[in-house]
């Protein structure tokens, strides 16, 4: 058996070093390519312009919203909506309001009507 001139343990040489002289540029400080990358970033977070806010609707509203149907009219609608079975949206283009506004009007009508 041989013995090794270092006392008995072989030194691993590749562990110990780079994989790839490359990245010798890439080093943060002050590698060529570090500061060529940083100046390129730069560049472009000045010309990302801000997103515009999205200003279209998913579903719009009326034209002219108008704030509530009037109490006379509830009964219209109840009978349009519960007895013809109209859809909300229809009954809510007609009346220039949302959907939502003809289903708070039926069920605050029929809340009145048996309270």
């Amino acid at each position: 058996m041989s013995a090794c001139p270092t006392g008995g343990a072989r030194r691993n040489r590749r562990a110990t070093t780079s994989l790839s002289p490359v990245l010798t540029l890439y080093l943060e400080p002050d590698g060529e390519l570090y500061i060529k990358l940083q100046a390129l970033f730069a560049q472009d977070q000045a010309c990302i312009l801000p997103l515009p806010l999205l200003t279209t609707q998913r579903r719009p509203g009326p034209k002219k919203p108008r704030r509530g149907i009037p109490s006379i009219e509830w009964p219209t609608v109840v009978r349009r909506v519960i007895d013809n079975q109209e859809p909300l949206r229809k009954v809510a283009e007609n009346y220039g309001v949302s959907h939502e506004t003809i289903r708070r009007t039926v069920r605050a009508a029929c809340q009145q009507s048996t309270g």
